[in-house]
């Protein structure tokens, strides 16, 4: 499966009211801008993140214009 559409998958999943429509691609990330993130959302993405068959790495970042980052990365086997 391309890394790309499991990070969709994992968004359209977790994040559907969080996310706001502002998800941007490009060869080497996937940029998706949140209105809020919780203790559990990051709880979510932590343990997304700890298993071991995902196909991508994500982290954490402030927006210049309010709200916060998740970018997504493909992990280099």
């Amino acid at each position: 499966m391309n890394w790309k559409v499991s990070v969709y998958r994992f968004l359209e999943k977790n994040f559907t009211d969080e996310v706001n429509n502002s998800i941007t691609t490009s060869t080497a990330e996937v940029k998706a801008k949140m209105i809020e993130l919780s203790a559990t959302d990051i709880i979510i993405l932590g343990t997304a993140l700890k298993n071991s068959r995902t196909l991508w790495t994500a982290y954490i970042t402030d927006s210049i214009t309010g709200g916060i980052i998740l970018t997504f990365k493909r992990k280099i086997p």
